[in-house]
């Protein structure tokens, strides 16, 4: 039961800390660009002056949505067998598809507007290169750490029984 609570709180904060990234995000592209698209987006429908609270829980949504994707993906639901580079491929078209969709549903930019997909997908291209980027990291400093801690064990072990 605990591991069930415990999980809840960790896609609660999953979802916060993706949905805080995303306003802060569709903050600076509002001060950007918000005057220029604010007759074209839904998103950006107050100009430069900031983001509507239905923008906001769309995208509050859309957090929600990508966590739960993660999860499903990263979890035993998904075969065990699957390679993780074939779990992250899937998971992005899944997330990537979910947010087509959202596009499309709530409006954010028309479906003829090449000039606004370009921007979604290179901004989705750009938060992949960006989370693979500190995923990689991460992995690497905790292999290093990791294996700085398997030599001093395996030293301390050989001093006593040496002893």
């Amino acid at each position: 039961m605990e591991h069930k609570h415990n999980s809840f709180f960790q896609f609660i904060a999953w979802t916060l800390i993706l949905f805080a990234a995303d306003i802060l995000m569709m903050m600076l592209i509002a001060a950007l660009f918000g005057e220029m698209t604010k007759g074209m987006s839904t998103m950006f429908q107050f100009g430069s002056k900031g983001l509507a609270s239905t923008t906001m829980l769309q995208f509050l949504l859309s957090a929600a949505v990508t966590v739960l994707l993660k999860n499903l993906f990263y979890s035993d639901l998904i075969s065990k067998k699957m390679m993780a580079l074939w779990r992250t491929i899937l998971m992005l078209l899944s997330i990537l598809l979910v947010h087509m969709v959202f596009i499309l549903l709530f409006g954010w930019f028309r479906y003829d507007n090449h000039l606004a997909w370009a921007g979604f997908f290179i901004c989705f291209g750009g938060g992949f290169l960006i989370g693979s980027s500190a995923m990689i990291l991460k992995t690497k400093l905790d292999s290093r750490r990791y294996d700085e801690l398997l030599y001093f064990y395996k030293e301390q072990r050989e001093e006593d029984n040496n002893e």
